[in-house]
């Protein structure tokens, strides 16, 4: 998960930074890649870690803060683009996409750690 949300920052800033169709071409597929390489290993972790009889609960608890995350991220983008600038999105984007990596691997050490004992 942890490339995956490294592809998503260097993706969303070369969209913020593009100019022509050549680099938002190649920054989409890195996009689109690295978004869709998140949710198999989202429902891994969930079908890995919760009991069988929560999964059906946890998977849908997982599909509803997708979308309700989906349809924030839509509307607060489209008022910062709309108020401040278009590439301001991609850039809230990666900084999002950043501060996840690190949460993620602090996250993973602290479970490591903890598994060790």
């Amino acid at each position: 998960m942890i490339p995956a949300l490294i592809g998503c920052a260097i993706s969303s800033f070369l969209v913020a930074i593009s100019v022509g169709i050549e680099l938002l071409s190649i920054s989409m597929v890195i996009m689109g890649i690295s978004i869709e390489a998140i949710f198999p290993v989202a429902v891994a972790f969930i079908s890995d870690n919760v009991h069988t009889r929560q999964r059906g609960v946890a998977m849908g608890i997982f599909e509803t803060s997708c979308g309700i995350g989906m349809m924030t991220a839509a509307a607060v983008g489209g008022i910062i683009a709309a108020q401040f600038n278009p590439r301001y999105p991609y850039i809230l984007c990666a900084l999002i996409s950043i501060v996840s990596v690190v949460a993620l691997w602090v996250a993973l050490r602290h479970v490591e750690a903890h598994s060790k004992k």
